[in-house]
Parts: C-alpha cells; sequence; structure tokens
C-alpha cells in the first residue's frame, strides 16, 4: 500500500517540475495523512492499525537563503484508527492527538526534518470486553516531501517515519510497548512571505 502511495508521490513531482515559484516567511500547513501504525508489546505481540490523520503545522523561518532554508516548526496531529484484526464481536478504535517541535530544512522544492511529538491515546474496545484505556506515547518522528509553491499557495506530499515508547498506562502491561508509524500525507500551505515579529506587529496594529 506505501508503495503505491510513493509512486503517486513520484508523478505528481515529475508533473510539476516546472514549477519555479517559491515560499517564504511565515507558513502555515495543513495536511491528511494515511497512516499504518504497529504497537509492539513486550511479549513481541503486536497489533496493527490503519485509518486517517489530520495535522496543522506553523513554521518559522530561522535562516531562508537561495540555496537552503532553516524553519522551526509547531505542530499539533491527530490520528483516527481502527485495529486490523477488528471483526464484527470485537472492534477496537483509537484516538491519539498531541502537539509537536520540530526543525525542517528545505532545498528549493524538497524538504526534509524531525518532528519530536507528545502524544496521548485513547482506545476503546467495542464488544465483549467494552473498556477505555489511555495511554501517553512520545514519537520522533522523521519526514521528507515535497511541495510546489503557486504564489502564496502550496501543495505537496510527504512520507513520514516515526517510532517512539507507548507508556504502559492504563494497559496492565509491565513495560512500555514499542511504536512505529510510517504515513504518507497530502499538504496544502499558505506562506504569509513575512518575519514571525513583522506578523505579529501587523496582527497588534489591526
Amino acid at each position: 500500500m506505501l508503495k503505491s502511495r510513493l509512486v503517486l508521490i513520484v508523478t505528481f513531482i515529475c508533473v510539476c517540475e516546472n514549477s519555479q515559484a517559491t515560499q517564504s516567511g511565515v507558513r502555515f500547513d495543513g495536511a491528511v495523512g494515511m497512516p499504518a501504525v504497529t504497537i509492539t508489546n513486550p511479549n513481541k505481540t503486536t497489533a496493527g492499525y490503519d485509518g486517517i490523520s489530520l495535522q496543522g503545522r506553523l513554521f518559522t523561518p530561522i535562516v531562508e537563503d537561495s540555496s537552503i532554508n532553516i524553519l522551526a516548526q509547531a505542530v499539533l496531529r491527530y490520528h483516527d484508527l481502527k485495529n486490523t484484526q477488528s471483526t464484527d464481536a470485537e472492534t477496537e478504535v483509537a484516538n491519539h492527538i498531541g502537539p509537536g517541535l520540530g526543525l525542517t530544512f528545505t532545498f528549493a522544492r524538497l524538504s526534509l526534518g524531525y518532528e519530536y511529538m507528545l502524544m496521548k491515546a485513547r482506545h476503546y474496545y467495542i464488544g465483549s470486553t467494552g473498556r477505555q484505556i489511555e495511554f501517553d506515547y512520545t514519537a520522533s518522528n522523521i519526514f521528507a516531501g515535497i511541495t510546489i509553491p503557486f504564489g502564496d499557495l502550496g501543495i505537496g506530499f510527504s512520507y513520514n517515519y516515526a517510532t517512539g515508547k507507548a507508556g504502559k498506562g492504563e494497559t496492565g502491561l509491565t513495560k512500555d510497548s514499542d511504536y512505529t508509524e510510517q504515513s504518507i500525507w497530502f499538504h496544502i500551505s499558505y506562506s504569509t512571505g513575512s518575519a514571525l515579529g513583522d506578523l505579529a506587529r501587523s496582527l497588534v496594529k489591526k
């Protein structure tokens, strides 16, 4: 599944390769993602999840140059997941949400970055057990993507890979579990063309 999604990204890059516009200043980015999540318990049993993700990011430039830009970002991410082994008799669904901070390097239309996420997870078991558990986890997320600018707007794709530790919380486990996530994101961004300080001053004046 992820391979077919990556093929779509490559096709998108080839179609848009003639775009020469660039984005600058503070940038707002909204994205919809297709996640594949695996949680590996201390006894090596695994649970797989897929679903849909939503994400909002605020980028502010640290370095802007003709060849490379460095941006800091604040992130808010939400996952709506379902256990891939769910049946009519027993269904497990989950909601994960949390903030993060990161750093992104952009080269022309390409971007590479890292984010550290603090996530809150709620899992609901619908069926014979009928229970709910909560736990927290941290995740280190690396990503690579491409953005095609059209004036102040931009559209793009990215591939994310995250690893972390899911706290035992209310799971009943004696140790934390391993968390891994692979996801493909579709992005829409808006660039203000202004530095963060200039943007803040203009908002205060209004």
